[in-house]
């Protein structure tokens, strides 16, 4: 008992934990679901691949990288927005 932290800095560490697993995850799960619907899944359906003409297509692959890093730089300086 004499060692135990508030609970607000607990629940802040809680919260860095858990986004620096939802990051990768997020990540993983996203560009591997594309890279397989749209490429591998539609190579063996004998249709055009690629990404869809009349969305975002690429764009929205190359926004979500570039939050990336500012992601990781708001984890590592624990900058969180009330």
């Amino acid at each position: 008992m004499i060692n135990q932290r508030p609970n607000h800095i607990q629940l802040d560490n809680e919260e860095i934990k858990t986004l620096k697993l939802f990051l990768p995850l997020f990540y993983f799960l996203l560009i591997g679901y594309d890279l397989f619907y749209y490429y591998i899944f539609k190579y063996y359906e004998d249709k055009k691949m690629g990404l869809p003409e009349d969305g975002m297509g690429y764009w929205f692959h190359l926004i979500l990288i570039l939050i990336l890093p500012v992601s990781i730089y708001l984890t590592k300086k624990e900058k969180f927005i009330p």
